[in-house]
């Protein structure tokens, strides 16, 4: 599967996931929550409420992880895994798990015959007592991923028909040059009340623009040629970036200099004008939707 697929995916799809984990549930210690599923051929679909981390590791590597792909070479079908994050092996995974401060977590890997599944929970570098939560709480973790199996089961098993729409909504602005929405950050608000400045992507900034300048979120998904519930996306994941609500964002982006606002508009206007030039685009009120699915 195409990385920025990949990336796009978990992008638009981590808010629900993460409320049908219900991690807080489980222990409010436990903040990372990651589902993998991979094929021999190398095919994958990663699910991570950490997309930074998530970008990164997709950049480094085009498959999980070489300790993944041995451990999965050597279970039989139908076997179960059990893996405790104590100590780290020589594996570039492990290597950046840490660099972002994920560590001391649980992973369950269940050889399913033709694909590998894997349900990993984490917590920070010094929540070293979790690993025994994990271990003395196996069952619940098992109960736990079975409820979430059933609940995101469209997520975790788009059809192809879906998916064909969302892998031509990435060619498409693959061939504009407009990225993946996970592309790296390249404006920034200043937040005051938190004396900090958190980065945007441009897709990110363009909510926020339409936002800021009286737009509904179905009439900015318009704009943008994406549906309303994309956008929503966006604007979830910059309140949880900033720890700020929507008000404070468009406060935030009201306070951006002159020269930043015009470069804005002149990215907005740029972008707008390519999409209505792919064939289709232009004819659709709320564009491609983002709610697709992974083969």
């Amino acid at each position: 599967m195409h990385d920025k697929l990949v990336l796009d995916y978990n992008a638009a799809h981590i808010d629900t996931i993460m409320k049908l984990i219900n991690l807080p549930h489980l222990s409010p210690k436990i903040k990372t929550f990651g589902y993998y599923r991979f094929y021999p051929d190398g095919r994958h679909i990663h699910l991570v409420n950490q997309q930074d981390w998530l970008v990164n590791r997709v950049k480094t590597f085009r498959r999980v992880g070489h300790v993944f792909e041995t451990a999965a070479q050597e279970m039989k079908v139908g076997q179960e895994l059990y893996n405790v994050w104590t100590v780290p092996e020589v594996d570039g995974i492990w290597e950046l798990l840490q660099a972002y401060g994920i560590w001391n977590g649980y992973s369950i890997l269940i050889n399913q015959g033709d694909y590998v599944e894997s349900w990993n929970f984490a917590c920070s570098l010094e929540d070293t007592e979790m690993v025994n939560f994990f271990v003395n709480n196996l069952n619940m973790l098992k109960r736990t991923i079975r409820k979430f199996n059933k609940a995101a089961r469209d997520i975790l098993w788009p059809s192809e028909a879906v998916l064909g729409h969302f892998q031509q909504d990435v060619l498409n602005r693959e061939k504009l040059g407009l990225g993946a929405t996970t592309k790296d950050n390249r404006f920034y608000l200043s937040l005051d009340s938190l004396q900090k400045k958190v980065g945007l992507s441009e897709r990110e900034v363009m909510c926020l623009y339409h936002l800021a300048h009286g737009c509904t979120y179905k009439e900015a998904a318009i704009k943008m040629s994406l549906s309303h519930r994309t956008v929503e996306t966006f604007i979830n994941r910059m309140k949880r970036k900033s720890d700020c609500n929507k008000s404070s964002l468009v406060k935030a982006f009201h306070c951006l200099s002159t020269m930043e606002k015009q470069k804005i508009k002149r990215m907005i206007s740029s972008t707008e004008q390519k999409l209505f030039q792919v064939p289709g685009w232009g004819d659709k009120k709320i564009g491609l939707k983002r709610n697709a699915r992974l083969a």
